[in-house]
């Protein structure tokens, strides 16, 4: 019976991957509204049915970067769930060259 039960929310919990990577960089972008330099994506899991959710997080393009911002994206319809944008509070003086 247990048995049964594993896999039958296996089942439930499997969706198609509809948008990959860059399709989720994209959306981000257009989200932020600023121009993005760096960027980086993770596939996450989301609720008791495992959603896929792309996390990307992307840095202004200037350099240093001023402006950064945090995107959850649905991977399977492509639909901008949440986002944060600030200010990038990291000090990058150390960094510049002199």
């Amino acid at each position: 019976m247990a048995l049964a039960g594993l896999g039958a929310y296996c089942i439930a919990a499997g969706w198609p991957l509809g948008v990959d990577a860059t399709e989720a960089l994209v959306a981000a972008t257009r989200q932020v509204g600023f121009p993005v330099g760096h960027a980086s994506a993770s596939l996450g899991w989301r609720g008791l049915r495992s959603r896929p959710t792309w996390r990307i997080l992307v840095y202004s393009a200037e350099d240093p970067p001023r402006r950064r911002g945090l995107v959850l994206v649905d991977a399977v319809d492509g639909k901008v769930l949440e986002h944060f944008v600030e200010e990038n509070p990291e000090d990058w003086a150390q960094l510049t060259t002199r």
